[in-house]
């Protein structure tokens, strides 16, 4: 979790309203600013993978504990299909957060791309014995 939930918030807020260059700039006078994960997820959603690769690796470096900087370099690497450094981020965001759904989900699904179904089914079950009522797990596990 963000260590201030409602900076997070309007940092999210800021990526659409005041546009991602702003926020560069931000981070730029702020370079120890955990805003670089909200702008890396963002330049990911764009497509700009080798600028978010590279503001989430330095932004990982100045806050080495914060779970969801992994879990977006994850998703870069994911999106990449670059499966196994994918999980390598996903293992450190569980070493900081070990019930973080969003990267069991993505943890499963990297594991169904590898044909690794036991541990699919493995993060699947982990992710439905936190929030019983996931559909996504549900249907996911039902499909294996």
């Amino acid at each position: 979790m963000h260590p201030d939930p409602i900076a997070w918030y309007t940092w999210s807020m800021a990526l659409n309203s005041t546009g991602i260059e702003n926020l560069l700039n931000q981070l730029a006078k702020n370079p120890n600013s955990a805003l670089f994960a909200a702008i890396a997820e963002e330049l990911r959603k764009q497509g700009r993978y080798s600028q978010a690769l590279e503001i989430c690796k330095r932004g990982i470096e100045r806050n080495p504990l914060y779970a969801n900087g992994f879990f977006t370099l994850g998703n870069i690497y994911f999106d990449l299909k670059h499966y196994t450094d994918a999980q390598q981020q996903f293992d450190r965001v569980f070493e900081l957060d070990p019930d973080h759904l969003k990267a069991l989900e993505k943890s499963a699904h990297i594991a169904v791309e590898l044909k690794d179904w036991s541990q699919a089914l493995a993060f699947l079950e982990r992710m439905l014995t936190l929030c019983p009522m996931n559909n996504r797990a549900k249907k996911l596990a039902g499909d294996l």
